[in-house]
């Protein structure tokens, strides 16, 4: 069973393989070593859920596979709950980490540390061509292919799972509640992940262990729900 993650993102897709581990014989490929050149999706969504449903579609019309994609962002309720859909390119394009995470701090600079709360946001879209991982899905969701609404982006959710054509298009949303700090810590993890601290723990995501985090993180979270629905 072939699973393309649409991501460039050596760390992310190390987080996805950990996690989607107990699926089963899955062969996993990423954007870097697919044997063929997939387009870049412009992603022009105001949501989460807009963006990872667009990206699992269109990566997956062109390679002809199932394909996981996902968006996910930081959340500063300081912010307004920017940077939100845009947090891969906070300080511009091309996106960098330490631009961002610059700018972040910028912004936060004058914000007392208590004010300064946060959630890292997933969203994570399985778009299924016909198959086993299909077949398993549909049976967990309780439902038949063609049963399904037509995949509309803007209605897009969770609460209902979706089709295009003769693919399973369905997502499921996480959350992890935390605090920005303004100093950072950590040598793991990879995007906001040093400046975000877990308050109970007093550590931040990038100085957690990696079984740690892909037991709390929004990403590890979103991913067992996707677990449970692709086991047989």
């Amino acid at each position: 069973m072939k699973l393309l993650i649409a991501t460039r993102n050596k760390g992310k897709r190390h987080e996805f393989e950990s996690l989607l581990a107990p699926v089963g014989e899955i062969e996993f490929h990423d954007l870097r070593d697919w044997p063929h050149p997939v387009s870049e999706v412009d992603e022009d969504g105001v949501t989460f859920e807009h963006n990872a449903a667009k990206k699992a579609l269109e990566v997956s019309l062109e390679s002809g596979v199932s394909t996981l994609a996902d968006d996910s962002g930081l959340c500063v309720d300081a912010l307004d709950g920017a940077p939100g859909v845009f947090s891969a390119r906070y300080a511009g394009l091309p996106g960098n980490d330490e631009n961002n995470n610059a700018k972040l701090v910028r912004e936060l600079s004058d914000v007392p540390e208590a004010e300064r709360t946060a959630r890292y946001v997933a969203v994570l879209t399985l778009c299924l061509v016909p198959g086993e991982l299909q077949s398993r899905a549909l049976s967990n969701l309780g439902a038949t292919l063609g049963d399904l609404p037509e995949l509309n982006y803007a209605t897009f959710s969770e609460d209902q799972p979706t089709r295009h054509g003769d693919r399973l298009v369905f997502c499921r949303r996480a959350a992890c509640e935390g605090r920005i700090i303004l100093e950072p810590r950590g040598d793991g993890g990879f995007g906001y992940d040093p400046y975000f601290l877990i308050p109970q723990w007093n550590l931040t995501l990038a100085e957690v262990p990696l079984d740690t985090k892909n037991e709390i993180s929004h990403r590890a979270k979103a991913t067992r729900e996707v677990v449970a629905l692709l086991r047989s």
